[in-house]
């Protein structure tokens, strides 16, 4: 049986940060939600700026429903989330 159902993940640019120091003094710049993942423009064309992923409001519809295909996130990306 074919699906049509698509996971649809809400994206936003108002990025809220947090500077994270590791032992060695190396800063990294990371999410201030754990349910929130940086997806950057340089990786995805399909953005127009570095956007968050809220993994917290994924949602299922029918693909019926779906307006707009912007585009698809690679593997490594998706197992993270």
């Amino acid at each position: 049986m074919y699906n049509r159902n698509v996971k649809i993940a809400l994206l936003t640019t108002k990025l809220k940060t947090k500077i994270i120091t590791d032992r060695k003094g190396k800063t990294k710049v990371s999410p201030k939600l754990a349910t929130h993942y940086f997806l950057k423009k340089e990786v995805y064309p399909f953005l127009t700026q570095t956007s968050a992923v809220k993994v917290e409001e994924l949602t299922t519809i029918n693909k019926v429903r779906l307006k707009q295909h912007i585009g698809n996130i690679n593997k490594v990306d998706l197992n993270r989330l």
